[in-house]
């Protein structure tokens, strides 16, 4: 699955495809059986350079659409395929209001004072070079129409999902073996500890304990303020 077999189905979206419909949208669909259904987004770009690495599940219908139509722009205006596949993840990856709970959060954790930082916010500006934004399914994954949450099924419940993120998470981390891991929410957080415990990672480099950021999860704040000692001292220890 890469930008080359899907290029032609992203520059023929329309213009004004709405976020609800991309599920209608056929040409980009990878897999779907009776438990989930799958899109391809152009999320595959690694960052071998990265020294912090934010991991989520999968990103969803908002992120999918945003990261079409900025790839879709890209690729009608002639852009070689990697500044396509960089600029669209960077664009998307935790993109709205989820991004600004996950910076707010980096920051309190420290995480901008152990890369010399003012704010993590210009990990998506200036400073995008020392991150990689990256999930277990790098793909729109959907469970009857929802964003897939991680649970029914969870990972390891169902094998499309278990092969492709049992790939492409240890793939990272044997990309990156000195960067500092942040899992977004416990379904992440399950499988790096998977990789921990195959010795493919040090427990020192995964900050356990983060939320996921969205503003929909409603026991963020209580989950981070629980955690938040914890995984500021991982933070200061890597450093």
């Amino acid at each position: 699955m890469s930008i080359a077999t899907y290029a032609d189905a992203l520059m023929g979206l329309p213009a004004d495809l709405r976020e609800d419909d991309v599920l209608d949208v056929d040409a980009l669909r990878v897999f779907r059986d009776d438990v989930i259904d799958v899109l391809y987004a152009p999320f595959e770009h690694l960052n071998p350079l990265a020294r912090v690495v934010i991991v989520g599940l999968a990103p969803g219908r908002f992120q999918v659409h945003r990261s079409w139509m900025v790839a879709r722009e890209l690729l009608l205006a002639g852009r070689a395929h990697d500044d396509v596949l960089r600029i669209a993840k960077s664009t998307a990856s935790f993109a709205g209001p989820t991004r600004t709970n996950l910076i707010a959060m980096l920051d309190e954790l420290g995480l901008a004072d152990a890369l010399g930082l003012k704010s993590t916010s210009s990990l998506y500006d200036v400073d995008a070079p020392l991150l990689m934004s990256t999930a277990l399914v790098p793909l729109g994954v959907f469970v009857h129409g929802s964003n897939w949450t991680g649970h029914a099924p969870k990972v390891r419940q169902h094998p499309w999902l278990q092969a492709s993120s049992t790939t492409l998470l240890t793939d990272t981390v044997r990309l990156l073996p000195d960067a500092l891991f942040i899992p977004t929410g416990t379904a992440v957080e399950v499988e790096l500890q998977r990789r921990v415990d195959e010795g493919l990672l040090s427990a020192q480099q995964v900050v356990s304990g983060f939320p996921h950021p969205s503003g929909a999860n409603g026991h963020r704040r209580r989950m981070f303020d629980a955690n938040k000692e914890t995984m500021r001292a991982t933070i200061a220890r890597w450093r």
